[in-house]
């Protein structure tokens, strides 16, 4: 018997309490509990100092915290600005999804 095939629409709606985050990188694996994978995507930037201790010129019309004694938490902050959980099959559909739209980017930059 022939297999018979139909047409499906999807209507895409945005949640209203969806946002646009910038993203420089991943961070994850498989989850412990769940044959799933967990992805936390961050954005990564240089360390804001936990204190900074400036000698106050009384003089000076401002201060300048740049001339001060810097305590680091560490070089590099990556702030993670969303978790997922997904099935191994979402991932390799967003993985492929992805490549496809960065060759398709870099192929529309060849032909400028």
């Amino acid at each position: 018997m022939a297999e018979q095939k139909r047409n499906v629409s999807f209507i895409f709606e945005r949640n209203k309490n969806a946002i646009t985050v910038p993203v420089s990188g991943i961070f994850g694996g498989p989850a412990t509990d769940h044959p799933g994978i967990v992805a936390h995507f961050f954005i990564e930037y240089h360390s804001l100092p936990n204190i900074i201790d400036v000698e106050v010129d009384e003089s000076a019309p401002m201060i300048d915290s740049n001339l001060g004694k810097r305590i680091s938490r560490g070089d590099i902050t990556r702030e993670v600005q969303a978790t997922f959980y997904m099935t191994i099959e979402s991932a390799r559909s967003i993985g492929k999804f992805l490549l496809d739209k960065a060759d398709l980017i870099e192929n529309m930059n060849k032909n400028k």
